[in-house]
């Protein structure tokens, strides 16, 4: 994920996480002023741009947040025995995160039947 953070009264910094790797987003962050500071592990911007700098910042995270929600999700409706999931059993309270993944599971399951259907009834416009 990405974060602002105040540098100095002139300048506001946008850090990534470790491990990140900050060249991939070097087109975006030079449009908007940055420049990468390699001590910080982040980008420099002048504060001027501090509305420009929020909105980059809101949008990268929420695409990154989606990403890794529907990798999870992904994996998780590949195989559930395998992930860190709570057991009915446990209390009351995780059986509504169990109904949650179960509704997730239905949703993933619907979704690949209704593509299913609309693949056969565009097969059969095109026969016509």
């Amino acid at each position: 994920m990405l974060s602002k953070l105040p540098h100095n009264d002139q300048r506001i910094i946008v850090e990534l996480d470790h491990g990140m790797n900050h060249e991939v987003y070097e087109p975006l962050v030079r449009k908007l002023g940055g420049v990468w500071n390699k001590n910080l592990h982040g980008w420099l911007f002048e504060r001027s741009r501090e509305s420009q700098v929020d909105e980059f910042v809101k949008s990268q995270n929420r695409t990154l947040a989606e990403t890794q929600n529907k990798e999870y999700y992904t994996k998780f409706g590949e195989d559930p025995d395998s992930y860190n999931t709570p057991s009915s059993s446990s209390s009351a309270s995780s059986a509504g995160i169990n109904e949650a993944f179960d509704l997730i599971q239905e949703l993933f399951d619907r979704v690949s039947d209704l593509e299913k259907i609309v693949e056969d009834h565009g097969r059969k416009l095109r026969k016509h």
